[in-house]
């Protein structure tokens, strides 16, 4: 890592666009110590892979329901179809949608980084609402097949359901600590610090079991090789998901205060109190 003096504007300037102060952009250069900044050129790769995950994971639902009977709101005779909304929706909306929101401070590291974690908030709270609409067409085809079998529907009896329940709690609480521990106004320095730090690792740990949670619903399904091959790939896609999360090289150049030795990490809306400037 290098460090440089600057102004105070200079630095307001680096903390809201992550331009660097001579000139270049973070995470695309040589720092001052010789170091390159630069990400690992097969960041790429593994993104591509991640990306082909995705689409193969789309296409093997898009099998399964088809295969099912399609698609069809409300159907009170075929509730198969309502239910077949279920696995599109958490596919959707938490692998595909939440599964990529999670990596935008990784795919665009020069970005403006209010952009970012307002795109971030926004792309969770949308794929967090195709879930809510999943688990509700999947409650709603159990009390229609209940129904026309002339019995009572009992929910949240399964073990996929129960982890799925505390993985809905948990992104909701998530989604809030990070609005209000992030996004709003008046909130910086050492709190702020602390928040960010609590998110990433718990945004991971609820990435992780949510897909632990669709390896749970898919097991419950009839065994098939869609299904069998979905299961490998949502493993697939965890593990790699996971990697990408957790390895700090791929993350986005950030600015550190160096009052001292400590290194602290800085709050790009912090007050500023130095003027050094230490780029990783």
């Amino acid at each position: 890592m290098g460090s440089s003096r600057a102004s105070a504007s200079e630095i307001r300037e680096v903390q809201r666009g992550y331009t660097r102060v001579d000139g270049g952009r973070v995470g695309a250069g040589v720092g001052a110590d010789g170091v390159s900044t630069s990400r690992p050129k097969w960041l790429w790769g593994w993104l591509g892979l991640y990306w082909l995950l995705t689409i193969l994971m789309l296409i093997l639902v898009g099998v399964y329901i088809s295969n099912s009977g399609g698609l069809q709101w409300k159907n009170v005779f075929s509730p198969v179809r309502m239910f077949n909304f279920h696995p599109l929706f958490q596919t959707l909306g938490f692998l595909t949608i939440i599964g990529h929101s999670v990596l935008i401070y990784r795919v665009f590291p020069d970005a403006n980084i209010w952009v970012l974690q307002w795109t971030h908030a926004l792309l969770n709270l949308f794929g967090y609402i195709l879930m809510i609409i999943g688990v509700y067409s999947a409650g709603w085809s159990k009390d229609a097949q209940a129904q026309g079998e002339r019995r009572t529907a009992h929910h949240f009896v399964s073990v996929h359901s129960w982890v799925g329940l505390v993985v809905l709690i948990l992104i909701a609480i998530q989604w809030l600590a990070g609005f209000f521990g992030l996004l709003w106004p008046g909130v910086h320095g050492a709190r702020r610090v602390a928040v960010r730090g609590v998110h990433i690792f718990s945004g991971n740990i609820i990435f992780l079991l949510g897909c632990a949670t669709v390896l749970i619903g898919i097991d419950q399904l009839k065994p098939t090789s869609t299904m069998n091959t979905m299961a490998l790939t949502v493993a697939a896609y965890a593990l790699l998901g996971g990697y990408l999360l957790s390895t700090d090289v791929f993350y986005r150049g950030r600015m550190y205060r160096h009052p001292d030795a400590r290194g602290q990490m800085e709050d790009e809306n912090a007050p500023l109190a130095s003027t050094t400037v230490r780029y990783t």
